[in-house]
C-alpha cells in the first residue's frame, strides 16, 4: 500500500511539474496581466570582447563591422580598444622598453 501511495505521489509531482504549473502560471497570466514596460529612451553600454591571435590585419575591420550599426534606435557608437594596432602585451611592452 504504501510504495503505491509514493508511486502516485511521484507521478503528481512530475505531472504538475510539466502540466499543472504552466498551466496555473498561464492562468495568473490571463488574470492578472502583464506590466507595461517603459519605452527604452537610451540604450545601455555594452562591451564587446573579441578572443583573436594572430588577427592583427582583421582586428580593425571586425571593430568597424560591430560598431557600424546601431541596435534601433538612433545611438551613436563610437569604438575604444586597448591596442589598435593589434600587437600583443609581451611586445607592446618590449617596444616601450626601447
Amino acid at each position: 500500500m504504501i510504495p503505491q501511495i509514493i508511486l502516485w505521489l511521484c507521478i503528481a509531482v512530475v505531472a504538475f511539474t510539466y502540466l499543472g504549473y504552466p498551466l496555473v502560471l498561464m492562468i495568473l497570466g490571463l488574470v492578472r496581466g502583464r506590466p507595461e514596460m517603459p519605452a527604452m529612451t537610451d540604450w545601455p553600454r555594452i562591451s564587446v570582447l573579441m578572443a583573436v591571435h594572430n588577427e592583427a590585419g582583421r582586428i580593425l575591420d571586425a571593430i568597424r563591422k560591430t560598431t557600424a550599426t546601431p541596435p534601433t534606435g538612433s545611438r551613436s557608437s563610437s569604438a575604444r580598444t586597448h591596442r589598435p594596432t593589434g600587437q600583443t602585451a609581451s611586445s607592446s611592452n618590449s617596444a616601450t622598453r626601447e
